[in-house]
């Protein structure tokens, strides 16, 4: 389970292992008919947020329709709030692990110079009053 980015499998493990998943919040790369949607989530066995990636670790997982989206956190048994951000928000700063690419703070260890991990705390996303 290494790396930056997470895979459903690593994700099936840690749960087995006693893990739980702490997080869960949802960055719209683009607009109109062309939106994906990328999941990032907050397992407990690591620090911040990891995006979840296709099998193999090929790229980011990505989806067209929330509704599709919002069937797999309960399949890992994670029934809270998920918040939806749009890409860029400055919101997003707030979050350990959020890519660049989506707005998360850049850092210099990655192999594209931006990992994504910021040095702020970790908090987890509220919903909106």
């Amino acid at each position: 389970m290494g790396g930056k980015g997470l895979q459903e499998a690593d994700l099936r493990e840690g749960l087995r292992e006693g893990g739980k998943v702490l997080g869960w919040l949802v960055v719209a790369r683009g607009d109109g008919p062309d939106v994906e949607y990328a999941i990032y989530i907050r397992p407990s066995w690591t620090r911040g947020y990891r995006i979840l990636r296709t099998w193999r670790d090929k790229e980011d997982r990505t989806f067209r329709s929330l509704d599709k989206l919002f069937k797999l956190p309960s399949a890992f048994n994670y029934h809270a709030p998920i918040t939806v951000y749009p890409q860029g928000c400055p919101e997003l700063h707030k979050f350990r692990g959020v890519l660049a690419r989506d707005g998360g703070v850049p850092a210099s260890d990655g192999p594209d110079g931006t990992d994504g991990e910021a040095d702020t705390p970790e908090h987890p996303p509220q919903p909106a009053d």
